[in-house]
């Protein structure tokens, strides 16, 4: 299973035309990454949806910090909380970014 996060990046990758990325297949991709805890990837992934037009929500912003946080990557897990300011941040984000400086 933990090698799956490099078939979704491909499969989104793919995408275009009719079935260009949404929020959900963004969304998708960065919690295949984090589950691979593959946090590099988890964060470009957001940061490509971006160049895409799509909007990552909050749900993609809290796998991408529990990438981080697998990753040990405590300032990065604060930086991508301090990207998510713009969105309404529920307590799955906090919790993700406290866990993150804990194992950091």
């Amino acid at each position: 299973k933990a090698r799956r996060w490099a078939h979704a990046l491909l499969l989104l990758a793919e995408m275009g035309g009719a079935a260009a990325p949404d929020v959900v297949s963004v969304s998708a991709a960065v919690h295949a990454c984090e589950r691979g805890a593959q946090w590099s990837h988890a964060v470009a992934v957001l940061a490509g949806a971006a160049e895409r037009g799509v909007a990552p929500n909050v749900m993609a912003y809290s796998a991408a910090i529990s990438a981080c946080e697998k990753g040990r990557e405590w300032a990065m897990a604060l930086s991508l909380l301090d990207g998510a300011r713009h969105l309404p941040l529920d307590v799955v984000i906090f919790n993700a970014a406290i866990s993150a400086c804990e194992k950091g």
